[in-house]
């Protein structure tokens, strides 16, 4: 009896971080397609972690009004924020405005990392790009030799915002760093 008990409960303690693992995954994927398509200029940088492996890191900040009537209590503060999707210059993304609750028309999204400048605010957006392995060290380098090029391809939905690609000249990062790759194996 004793034994059928503790089996049920692994059985259900494993359901659980399954379902949670599942439930993560759904989302971010929820939002990777059927999100709406927003680009933002970015700078990157490739810092290595053992327990994470290799990702591309890249910081996109955009600096948006506050709406009048808002003052967060503190210097960092979650918002949502407006969106437009191509209202910025040579077709990227721009922030309008940040708000405590959503307008009523636009694109908005809860974001968790504001920091308030008198009137203004600072956003920060996801920052990780996950990749293979093999090709981050390549798609490190050329994200630091062409990172004025560089743009950040987010998807985004009211729910949630997900980094989905890296591009250099309209060129995704991971087909450059294969191409890159296929280059040094050729010329050895």
């Amino acid at each position: 009896m004793k034994s059928s008990l503790k089996i049920w409960g692994l059985a259900a303690v494993l359901a659980v971080q399954f379902a949670a693992l599942g439930w993560i995954i759904a989302r971010y994927e929820r939002v990777g397609l059927g999100g709406v398509e927003c680009r933002f200029a970015c700078q990157a940088y490739d810092p290595y972690d053992p327990f994470r492996g290799r990702f591309l890191r890249m910081q996109v900040r955009e600096d948006c009004p506050l709406v009048p009537g808002f003052e967060p209590d503190h210097w960092k503060f979650e918002a949502f924020v407006q969106i437009d999707p191509v209202g910025g210059t040579n077709g990227l993304a721009k922030v309008v405005e940040c708000a405590p609750q959503p307008g009523a028309d636009g694109l908005w999204v809860r974001m968790d990392r504001l920091y308030k400048s008198g009137s203004m605010a600072q956003v920060n957006f996801p920052n990780q790009f996950f990749m293979n392995e093999r090709l981050a060290p390549a798609a490190e380098r050329i994200l630091r030799e062409r990172m004025t090029s560089a743009v950040a391809v987010y998807r985004v939905t009211p729910s949630g915002m997900v980094l989905t690609d890296i591009e250099i000249d309209g060129t995704p990062i991971a087909e450059l760093a294969k191409k890159a790759g296929a280059n040094k194996g050729s010329a050895q």
